[in-house]
């Protein structure tokens, strides 16, 4: 039972659950993905409340798909809001169970 509760179980299911996120905006018809994205969030709010957590690391993880999401929409790419999306998850992931 202490590998459920350990932090890089629960950093394995912020990234799993994020991705589903990230699946679930980009194909909305799936009712399959939406109930496992709705299970894994389930798992990662478990995993929140059994261990510490950095609450505004996981708002920095949670927002990056945001400026993914802009990027990936303009006409022209820009290489400036990938890298904003890649630092943003990736600050939020180192901190989010120091």
């Amino acid at each position: 039972m202490e590998i459920i509760t350990s932090p890089t179980f629960a950093y394995l299911l912020v990234v799993v659950a994020l991705m589903l996120v990230l699946l679930t905006i980009l194909f909305p018809e799936s009712a399959v993905l939406k109930v496992v994205t709705v299970l894994f969030l389930g798992a990662v709010g478990y995993e929140l409340v059994r261990l510490e957590w950095s609450p505004w690391a996981l708002a920095l993880a949670a927002l990056s798909p945001l400026p993914f999401f802009a990027a990936i929409r303009q006409t022209r790419p820009s290489p400036s809001l990938l890298i904003i999306a890649i630092l943003l998850f990736v600050i939020g992931s180192f901190f989010l169970f120091v």
